[in-house]
């Protein structure tokens, strides 16, 4: 059944996406993107395609014909230089100032939630879980610094009263250490563990 344009409209009202194959060739970067890549995460990027598939699809603008990238400029760099022909996009018809007003909203950080408090927990879990595939251990390293460089940052952002206080705790072993570490974290305490 052939999508008329108030179906599709009609669709994304909904929350329903129109979802269509484009060649490659046919999708054009948006020019203001404001999000750049490092090469480890490019590279980082690419072993995700490549072991799981392009999940996460390419988001585009059709008004005009101009298949304006919107969300996935990265993944599209990728694609490319795997010189992959055609791809799965997810569709929108926006005026201008909405297709920018989305592309900053896919990009933004600020709304995409935090990971949970014992996120170290998760992490130890997993790992078990994923054992000796090397693929998928490589993965999650990857993931494990990029989190540890978040939380840094957000150390370093925090807003700091104007008098901080120190606490010492005289534990016998690392487990110790930690047990009170996670307990003071439940409590809503902001710590920092410092062994000496």
């Amino acid at each position: 059944m052939k999508k008329t344009k108030e179906t599709a409209q009609k669709s994304q009202e909904i929350g329903v996406p129109e979802l269509r194959k484009f060649k490659i060739s046919a999708l054009k970067p948006a020019e203001y993107n404001p999000r750049v890549i490092s090469p480890s995460a490019t590279t980082a990027l690419e072993r995700s395609i490549s072991q799981f598939g392009l999940v996460d699809l390419i988001v585009i603008n059709i008004r005009g014909g101009k298949n304006t990238i919107v969300g996935g400029h990265q993944r599209f760099a990728v694609l490319k230089k795997k010189k992959v022909k055609e791809v799965l996009c997810v569709c929108v018809d926006f005026d201008e100032k909405k297709e920018k007003a989305l592309n900053f909203a896919l990009n933004n950080p600020a709304i995409q939630g935090e990971f949970i408090k014992k996120i170290d927990k998760y992490i130890s879990k997993l790992q078990k879980e994923i054992g000796d595939d090397k693929e998928l251990a490589g993965m999650l390293d990857m993931k494990i610094k990029k989190l540890k460089a978040e939380i840094d940052e957000e150390e370093k952002g925090a807003n700091l009263p104007a008098s901080a206080f120190a606490v010492i705790c005289d534990c016998e072993n690392e487990q110790q250490q930690k047990e009170v570490y996670d307990m003071l974290i439940e409590k809503g305490y902001k710590c920092k563990l410092t062994t000496i």
